[in-house]
């Protein structure tokens, strides 16, 4: 989760910041992303409600970056809305790790099981030296 939320600092949105992180099975990192504007777009970041149409999302901006059946694991710092939900299935993400739920849309709750998604709520941990969590 760290490293999405490492990857979330990038992001402009001064109301939003997501970040996202795809591993492999075997945990090995594939790509980040961050929700932002498409290349070469401006954004008036301003107006929250006018900047949502041209807002790509974190899980979009991290998939795009991987091959079909690559990833295994996203770790997003947010609950991944519906449309992402059915990005991530046509990818072949067998589980997604949120840190904190969208209060906007929690159909990805309901929808993961039709997609074979594991969904699971961070748990930070601590490391062997007891001092930095996981």
């Amino acid at each position: 989760m760290l490293i999405a939320r490492a990857a979330a600092e990038r992001s402009p949105d001064p109301y939003v910041i997501v970040g996202a992180a795809a591993f492999r099975e075997d945990h090995s990192i594939i790509s980040t992303g961050y929700n932002g504007a498409p290349s070469g777009v401006e954004i008036d970041w301003s107006d929250r409600d006018a900047r949502r149409p041209y807002v790509i999302h974190a899980e979009c901006n991290c998939l795009k970056y991987t091959k079909p059946g690559e990833p295994y694991y996203l770790y997003v710092t947010l609950l991944p809305c519906t449309n992402c939900l059915v990005l991530c299935a046509a990818y072949g993400v067998k589980q997604i790790v949120y840190d904190f739920l969208y209060e906007r849309d929690q159909e990805a709750l309901k929808n993961a099981e039709k997609f074979n998604i594991i969904l699971r709520k961070f748990q930070p941990k601590l490391s062997t030296d007891h001092s930095f969590p996981i």
